[in-house]
């Protein structure tokens, strides 16, 4: 008996980490550009870091069972989707809730 492989989830994998990437020095710069202090700069990149890495994970739940191999729209649509998740999360649940 053998195992079957998913290669779905390392799909998943490489476009969270890709897209938790990107937004590194994104929020470096919105950081900069936000308050005098070290303390507000680094407030902003925190939270912006925390709203793309909660995306990425939310994003890989609702996707866990597409058959989307990896691929530059793949990688395209996971990087939007880490920054509007919340909407993504609301449809999934209004699309479930109807069946």
């Amino acid at each position: 008996m053998s195992l079957k492989q998913n290669n779905q989830i390392g799909s998943n994998l490489i476009g969270g980490a890709i897209a938790v990437f990107l937004a590194v020095p994104i929020a470096a710069f919105l950081g900069s550009l936000f308050g005098d202090s070290y303390q507000t700069r680094s407030t902003v990149y925190i939270l912006i870091l925390a709203w793309v890495i909660a995306g990425a994970f939310t994003i890989g739940f609702i996707s866990k069972k597409t058959p989307e191999k990896t691929s530059g729209r793949f990688l395209f649509l996971w990087i939007i989707s880490t920054w509007l998740w919340p909407a993504l999360l609301a449809t999934y649940f209004l699309l479930k809730k109807s069946k």
